[in-house]
């Protein structure tokens, strides 16, 4: 189990969606919970008002679906399995350079 960061930027602005994944068995991935995708993005419905959560969640669920998030998520446990286990960190800083390398972009 895990957690992907997609996103990109666009002028000056950026935008991200992350979301929980299992693996179901060996070689199968899945979005653990497709309602609880986090995102910075904010829909708008037909007459200009902000969708809630649960009116975003099968956009969402479609943008996500046409990512090649599992073959990265399977390359990624693939690349883990080959190196040595690393001692638990107690605190890990993010920073935006860091995640912004390693965050597959999607937004032109």
């Amino acid at each position: 189990m895990g957690q992907t960061v997609w996103g990109g930027r666009a002028g000056d602005s950026a935008a991200g969606i992350s979301w929980d994944w299992i693996e179901v068995s060996e070689g199968i991935i899945a979005i653990a919970d497709p309602m609880m995708m986090t995102t910075n993005l904010r829909l708008l419905g037909a007459e200009g008002e902000v969708l809630t959560a649960h009116e975003v969640a099968p956009h969402l669920n479609s943008l996500v679906h046409r990512l090649p998030w599992q073959a990265e998520v399977s390359r990624a446990l693939e690349q883990a399995q080959h190196q040595p286990p690393r001692p638990p960190a107690l605190f890990t800083s993010v920073t935006s350079r860091s995640l912004s390398a390693g965050v597959s972009g999607w937004l032109s």
